[in-house]
């Protein structure tokens, strides 16, 4: 593989490796995108997913979801098409094939408080107890949903989300009388990293840099943080500080760059699901079985290098109760 292909691979990987955070079944009145892109402002990379499905099909791509990324956590909304889901089934056969998964219910809150407490011993024992309980409001929502974000551990190990950054994207600094337009690779709320000139000396701080990132353009000042050498050259770590003094950008490029950060991060991660999704129709449309097909979906996309361990994904497997623990959990 190509040098410089095989870095952006690497890069591209590393920008998957953060947990995730999926609302399952719940529309945009519930969670909205305004509500995604201000908790990816708090660390937390969630996502709104299968707001109709049938069951089986469900869980099914749920596992594949699991098998895709490498740590992940759901949020149902146990509410939706209730008539038509066993939710509890569904949160059982995923806590039975991923011992440890992070699991979260939410609901719209009952009339009566005993109704309420009715839902969420019905689901304790599959959740953990974690359940964000939604008022009718929905612009209520915000807190009880970033608490349920929080106990699930949606930031993950990460610090912040970052965003990997188109061809076209550049900064451009002001180094005494002169401008330096450079390369922009990645970018978060709080820091971005360039490609910098060898002979070019860095200096402690940048006020005003041009940043276009994907089609959108701000300024922000910003200090040197670090620097090392890679096979495209030397890579240099900023970090956004704010005029009028600590970390940060300022308010208004804050808000543009915001929801275009969002937008770059999910970009990413919808379209490795769309693959996905659509390579193990292919592979089903094609007759292989069921068992293992999702192995199969994340290695063709992988390159073969997937080391996910094998899942059962027969969901007809774990509805019947069949099987002990030593099949459901077998090595590849």
């Amino acid at each position: 593989m190509d040098t410089d292909l095989r870095e952006q691979a690497e890069r591209r990987k590393a920008g998957f490796a953060g947990r995730k955070t999926f609302f399952v079944g719940a529309d945009r009145e519930i969670v909205s995108d305004a509500y995604l892109e201000s908790f990816l402002a708090l660390g937390f990379e969630a996502y709104r997913v299968f707001e109709q499905h049938s069951a089986r099909d469900l869980y099914e791509r749920l596992e594949l979801i699991c098998s895709l990324f490498g740590s992940v956590a759901f949020a149902f909304y146990v509410d939706a098409f209730d008539d038509e889901i066993d939710w509890r089934r569904v949160l059982r056969a995923l806590g039975e094939s991923r011992p440890g998964l992070s699991l979260a219910a939410m609901y719209t809150e009952r009339a009566l408080e005993g109704e309420n407490r009715a839902v969420e011993e019905a689901f304790a024992p599959l959740c953990g107890g974690n359940f964000a309980r939604l008022s009718f409001l929905r612009q209520k929502n915000f807190r009880p949903l970033a608490a349920c974000l929080s106990r699930l551990g949606s930031g993950g190990m990460r610090r912040t989300v970052r965003a990997l950054c188109g061809g076209q994207s550049s900064v451009t600094f002001q180094d005494g009388g002169e401008r330096v337009q450079v390369s922009l690779l990645d970018i978060s709320l709080s820091h971005f990293s360039c490609m910098m000139p060898d002979d070019l000396r860095v200096s402690g701080r940048y006020a005003d840099a041009v940043l276009q990132v994907n089609g959108i353009r701000f300024l922000a000042d910003c200090a040197f943080m670090t620097e090392r050498t890679t096979s495209r050259g030397r890579m240099c770590v900023f970090a956004f500080v704010r005029k009028g003094g600590g970390a940060g950008l300022d308010d208004a490029s804050l808000l543009r760059l915001r929801p275009k950060l969002y937008q770059m991060v999910t970009q990413d991660a919808d379209e490795e699901m769309k693959e996905a999704f659509a390579l193990r129709t292919k592979f089903l449309k094609e007759g292989r079985g069921r068992d293992g097909i999702n192995e199969s979906v994340v290695a063709a996309i992988r390159g073969g290098s997937d080391s996910t361990r094998f899942i059962r994904t027969d969901w007809d497997f774990f509805c019947s109760g069949a099987g002990s623990d030593s099949t459901r959990h077998t090595s590849s």
